[in-house]
């Protein structure tokens, strides 16, 4: 998504393979010879495993460790030397994933681990998430075509690198308010414009749908199209290289959904039909210590900052902040090492399916830090501790329900007294309907029920305090069919909204002028409806 100096999805330099197996830069070296043959002829082949190992020590939905692992596969033709084909190459990146991540154990939706989620977090298959050919045009222009990931775009030089040997959190890695405005893999063209060999200005122009499925070429535009641009302006602070890039995309498609992405682990949540999307952001580095031999080389500091249109992003706006790079320490210039501070504030449309598969917040912030320690240049292991703080008014919110739940419950008995049951009543009514809107179903069904309870074994009279009570009744059993009906419990939705059902028509024989009664005796037939729709649904794909 924006480009710095070292490229936007170009293919790298073969590196030298000769040597033994603890200074050579890949594990299996020259194969005798035909790897550095291949290499002159302008066929290089990269690959890397990297292996995670990581869980939620303490906090988080529930406590566990995770092994997941990702394979990347680069095959990079210079048809130059190949073919005599100036300025041409091709760039195929094939990928997978394997083993489990971490973001729901933790409770998160931006992934602990990028990684482990990327290219699909529900996939273990084989694929190809590049096939690039880019075009040198002259030494200030670059044209680029075919199938890309846009995960190499904002390649800030101390927060970036796809998760392998940097910072592994999401919401470092890369600018996180663009999901889904640009889109994680598929089809598009492009510019790259030069000044002495250093990348000025980008322009992308997208299929507006992520295809890291398919090639791609059904769904071309189908679905609109996005337009990326960036600016990058380089400074000199004290000496030392700083690289500022301006960013921002637009999508014209039409957004009904925020759908799986692997920088963002949801369930498919529903929208408010929009047309539209945009995101704007910043990225910046400042180096404080640069290696004299390569100015890209050394450590210093970098930010992120970004916003987006709240309605198809599920993250409003964000932003990232820290120190890292090579290694200072005298002798270890393979080394990584980092610290960085990230923020996240997601969407409203959430609504409660989100928080309550996921028991998100308004906002997420938290700190990584990580050392990327080389055995040798080839074999790598990465320490990486982070303290992710979800929203602390969600959590402060659950306790003060939690705590009027307990009042409660202390109360639910001697219901004989004047007025005990149609305060048990009310006040769970309320409690359910405030558990219902954070997201937390098993409590909300919990209070309804309690609400319920409180008139176990009584049947509406004609009286005014009949009525009102029972009106709280039939909403509570239509509040819990509704939980089920989102959780796709279809044949427990249908029990409780048939009980709606059964109170309601009682109290319109009772009270037949009741005009607001036989609204919400209409609203839980449809509700039956649906849930009798979608039973029927999956017994036929049964």
């Amino acid at each position: 998504m924006g480009c710095t100096s070292d490229g936007c999805g170009l293919p790298a330099a073969a590196p030298p393979y000769g040597g033994d197996c603890g200074t050579r830069r890949t594990l299996t070296g020259d194969w005798g010879g035909a790897r550095n043959s291949l290499a002159s002829s302008g066929i290089v082949f990269q690959g890397d495993v990297t292996q995670i190992y990581q869980g939620v020590a303490s906090g988080g939905v529930r406590q566990t460790w995770n092994y997941a692992a990702h394979g990347d596969y680069l095959l990079l033709t210079d048809f130059d030397k190949l073919a005599g084909v100036k300025g041409l190459s091709l760039m195929i990146r094939a990928e997978h994933r394997m083993g489990e991540f971490i973001a729901r154990d933790a409770g998160v939706i931006l992934p602990p681990a990028l990684h482990a989620t990327t290219p699909v977090p529900d996939s273990n298959d084989l694929i190809i998430t590049n096939f690039l050919f880019t075009q040198n045009v002259n030494e200030n222009v670059t044209v680029l075509f075919g199938k890309l990931d846009t995960l190499d775009g904002d390649r800030n030089p101390f927060a970036s690198g796809r998760g392998k040997t940097g910072f592994m959190h999401t919401s470092i890695v890369e600018p996180i308010s663009g999901i889904p405005t640009v889109p994680f893999s598929t089809l598009g063209a492009g510019v790259i414009l030069s000044v002495d060999g250093n990348p000025f200005a980008q322009f992308l122009v997208l299929n507006g749908t992520d295809t890291t499925t398919t090639a791609g070429f059904d769904e071309l535009f189908e679905n609109g199209v996005a337009l990326v641009g960036a600016v990058n302006l380089p400074s000199n602070f004290g000496g030392k290289l700083g690289i500022h890039t301006l960013s921002g995309a637009w999508n014209s498609g039409t957004f009904n959904s925020i759908r799986q992405d692997p920088r963002v682990i949801l369930p498919i949540v529903p929208l408010r039909t929009t047309d539209d999307s945009w995101v704007l952001w910043y990225s910046g580095s400042q180096f404080l210590s640069q290696d004299p031999t390569n100015p890209m080389k050394g450590w210093g500091l970098f930010g992120r900052f970004g916003v987006a249109k709240g309605q198809t992003s599920p993250i409003e706006y964000f932003g990232n902040a820290g120190v890292g790079g090579a290694s200072p320490i005298r002798g270890r210039d393979e080394d990584q090492w980092g610290i960085g501070w990230f923020y996240s504030r997601n969407t409203n449309e959430f609504g409660p399916v989100a928080t309550n598969a996921l028991g998100i917040g308004n906002f997420s912030t938290g700190v990584e830090i990580f050392y990327n320690y080389a055995v040798t240049p080839h074999f790598k292991v990465t320490p990486d501790l982070q303290i992710i703080m979800p929203d602390p008014t969600f959590e402060e919110q659950k306790a003060s329900l939690q705590a009027q739940s307990e009042k409660i419950n202390a109360r639910f008995t001697r219901l004989w007294i004047p007025g005990r049951r149609k305060y048990i009543a009310c006040e769970s009514y309320r409690l359910g309907f405030r558990w219902q809107e954070l997201g937390e179903f098993e409590e909300a069904v919990n209070s309804f029920q309690r609400a319920i309870d409180a008139y176990d074994g009584q049947r509406p009279r004609k009286s005014k305090d009949s009525k009102a009570a029972f009106q709280v009744v039939a909403a509570c059993h239509n509040h819990i069919g509704m939980i089920y009906l989102e959780v796709n419990e279809f044949p427990a939705a249908t029990k409780r909204f048939t009980e709606a059902i059964k109170l309601r028509r009682e109290l319109k024989r009772l009270f037949p002028e009741d005009r607001e009664n036989q609204v919400y005796l209409g609203g839980a037939l449809c509700n039956i409806g649906l849930a009798t729709k979608s039973l029927s649904g999956i017994l036929f794909m049964l």
